[in-house]
C-alpha cells in the first residue's frame, strides 16, 4: 500500500476565506451585482433582488443588466458615465432603476471596474433620502417665503409709519428754523428728539431683519476718517454736553485719510458705541481713538475703532449679554436708560460682515472700552472735502444758484405742505402732483428739469410713472425716488425703472439740497455734450 499526504491547511483556510467573503455578499444590507463584459448580470444577492421587488437571485442572473435601469438613466451611463469608470475606475452617483413592478427607484449606486471587463455594483435604496431632501427643499421654500412675506410686512409698516412721521419731523424742522421763544424751542427740540428715537427704532428693527435673512448688503466706497469721526462728534455733542460729559476724539497719525468701506455702516457702529458710552456715563469722559497698522498686503491696513467711558461699567458675566438680541447686561438699565437692545446686537453683526468683531473690556464702576477692527485698503486721496451742511437751516439762496423747475409727486397731505414749505424756503416755486399720472402729464405739458417722485401713490405708482416719462420724452427731467421704503428691492426696483438717486423719509432740508446741487450739475453737463 502506497500512500501520498499533502498539506491542505492553507487550502482550507483559502475556502474559509471565500465561503466568509460568500456570505458577506449574500447578507450584505446594500445590493451587489457583477456584470460581465457584455452587460449580463453575472451574480446578484439577495438584497440586490429585495430592493429591485424580486424574489430570488435567479430572476435576474443571465439577464442584460440594462433591463433593471431607467431607459434615459442608461442612456446618460452608456455616453457618460461607462468611459468615465473605464478611465478612473470606480464611479459613485445616483441612478434610476426599474422595480419588477415598473415602478422607477431612486438608488445610490457604486460601480469599480474589475480585471477582465467586468464590474462590481453597489446598491443602495435612495428613496427615502430623495423624499427627506425633497421636503427639505420644500421646508426651505417655505422659510425663505415667510422671511419675503417678514421682510415685506416689515417694510410696508415702515412705509406706514414713516410717512406720517415725515410730516411730524418735518414740520418740527420748520419750526426750528424760525425765530422762537426759548420755550417754544423746547417743545420743538422735545418733538425732534422723540421723532428721531423712534426713526432710530424703526431703522434698528429692518436692519436687524435685513441681517438675519442675509439681505444686507454692505457698500464699497471711499470713506473719509475725518468726515466720518467729525460726523459722529457732531451727532454725539449736544448729548454728551446734557449728561455733563467730556467728549473727544483722536485720530492717529498713520491712520490713513480715505479707505475703503461702507460710510454709512461704520458710522452706524460707532455712533451705537458713542451713543451707549455717553448714555451710561454722567459727569465723565467719552474718548474715540483711532489707529491703525499695515498688513502684508501692499497698501492693506487694520483700523482700528476704540470708543472708551468712565461710566457705571458691567459685570463680566453679563458681557456676551451685550450681543444678544432685544437683551441688555442688566434689565433694570432698560427701564433707566431705554432701548430696544437691538443696537449692539446689529453692530456686531455689521462688524462681522466687515471681517471683524467687537470686543468689550469693562469694569463695574470703572467704565467700558468697545473696540473693533476693519480690515481695508488705503486710497490715495488729498485733504478732506468740505463736510455736509447738517443742520435744519435752509440755504435761501439754492433757487438763485440752481434755477430749476421741481415737480414733486406726493399723495400725502401734511407731506405735500411740508415739502412746499421746505422748497420755498429755498428760493422755489413748485409744481404739486397727487399721483403718477398728474405727474406724467405735467412733464408733457411743461418743461420740468427734476422731480422728487413718492414710489406708493394712487392711480398710478411712481415706478410706472418714472417709465412713462422717460419713454416720452426726449429731453426728459432728472428723477429721484422719495419714498419710505427702505428694502434693498425697493432702491434696486427705483433704478431699474430709471430713478437716479433715492431719498428716504422722513427727508431733511440737506438731503433735498444735495440733490439739487447734484441734478443741477447732472442737467448742466447733459445739455453741454448735448
Amino acid at each position: 500500500v502506497n500512500l501520498y499526504g499533502e498539506d491542505i491547511t492553507h487550502i482550507e483556510n483559502v475556502m474559509a476565506q471565500l465561503n466568509e467573503l460568500n456570505n458577506a455578499m449574500k447578507l450584505s444590507a446594500d445590493g451587489i451585482a457583477i456584470i460581465d463584459n457584455q452587460g449580463v448580470l453575472e451574480y446578484v444577492n439577495d438584497s440586490f433582488c429585495q430592493i429591485l421587488g424580486y424574489k430570488h437571485p435567479i430572476q435576474l442572473q443571465g439577464n442584460l443588466w440594462r433591463q433593471v435601469c431607467e431607459k434615459s438613466w442608461f442612456q446618460k451611463y452608456s455616453d457618460k458615465i461607462a468611459p468615465r469608470l473605464r478611465l478612473e475606475h470606480v464611479w459613485r452617483g445616483e441612478a434610476l432603476a426599474i422595480r419588477n413592478d415598473g415602478i422607477k427607484l431612486d438608488t445610490y449606486l457604486t460601480m469599480t471596474s474589475l480585471p477582465k471587463g467586468k464590474t462590481i455594483c453597489y446598491l443602495r435604496d435612495n428613496t427615502r433620502l430623495k423624499e427627506f431632501q425633497d421636503q427639505l427643499i420644500i421646508e426651505r421654500e417655505k422659510a425663505l417665503d415667510a422671511t419675503k412675506a417678514k421682510s415685506q410686512f416689515l417694510a410696508t409698516m415702515s412705509h406706514e409709519i414713516r410717512t406720517p412721521l415725515n410730516g411730524v419731523l418735518g414740520m418740527a424742522q420748520l419750526m426750528s428754523a424760525e425765530e422762537l421763544k426759548p420755550v417754544h424751542r423746547e417743545y420743538v427740540n422735545t418733538i425732534l428728539h422723540s421723532g428721531e428715537s423712534l426713526l432710530a427704532i424703526i431703522k434698528e428693527i429692518l436692519d436687524f431683519s435685513k441681517i438675519e435673512a442675509g439681505m444686507m448688503e454692505l457698500e464699497q466706497t471711499r470713506v473719509s476718517v475725518k468726515q466720518l469721526i467729525n460726523n459722529t462728534m457732531n451727532l454725539a455733542t449736544h448729548r454728551a454736553s446734557v449728561l455733563n460729559n467730556t467728549l473727544t476724539s483722536i485720530i492717529g497719525s498713520e491712520v490713513p485719510k480715505y479707505f475703503v468701506g461702507d460710510t454709512g455702516r461704520l458710522g452706524q457702529i460707532l455712533n451705537n458705541l458713542v451713543s451707549n458710552a455717553i448714555k451710561f456715563t454722567n459727569g465723565g469722559k467719552v474718548d474715540i481713538k483711532v489707529s491703525s497698522r499695515p498688513t502684508d498686503v501692499d497698501r492693506e491696513c487694520v483700523i482700528t475703532f476704540t470708543v472708551s467711558d468712565t461710566g457705571i461699567g458691567i459685570e463680566q458675566n453679563r458681557i456676551n449679554d451685550l450681543f444678544e438680541p432685544f437683551t441688555q447686561a442688566d434689565s433694570s438699565t432698560t427701564r433707566k436708560f431705554g432701548g430696544t437692545g437691538l443696537g449692539l446686537a446689529i453692530s456686531q453683526k455689521l462688524a462681522r460682515l466687515m471681517g471683524g468683531e467687537i470686543v468689550v473690556s469693562s469694569e463695574p464702576g470703572q467704565g467700558s472700552v468697545f473696540t473693533f477692527d476693519v480690515t481695508t485698503i488705503e486710497i490715495p486721496g488729498d485733504d478732506d472735502e468740505q463736510d455736509v451742511n447738517h443742520s435744519n437751516i435752509f440755504d435761501t439762496e439754492m433757487a438763485m444758484k440752481h434755477p430749476l423747475n421741481i415737480l414733486v409727486a406726493e399723495d400725502n397731505f401734511i407731506n405735500q405742505k411740508f415739502a412746499q414749505q421746505v422748497f420755498q424756503h429755498m428760493g422755489y416755486s413748485i409744481r404739486l402732483v397727487e399721483n403718477g399720472k398728474e405727474a406724467v402729464d405735467a412733464c408733457i405739458e411743461n418743461h420740468i428739469d427734476l422731480i422728487f417722485m413718492d414710489v406708493h401713490m394712487p392711480v398710478m405708482d411712481g415706478i410706472e410713472a418714472t417709465q412713462l416719462i422717460l419713454e416720452k420724452l426726449e429731453d426728459p427731467p432728472i428723477i429721484v425716488a422719495l419714498t419710505a421704503n427702505v428694502i434693498s428691492e425697493s432702491r434696486a426696483e427705483c433704478e431699474a425703472a430709471g430713478m437716479q438717486d433715492f431719498v428716504q423719509k422722513p427727508f431733511k432740508p440737506y438731503d433735498i439740497e444735495r440733490v439739487i446741487r447734484w441734478a443741477s450739475r447732472t442737467r448742466a453737463d447733459r445739455h453741454r455734450w448735448s
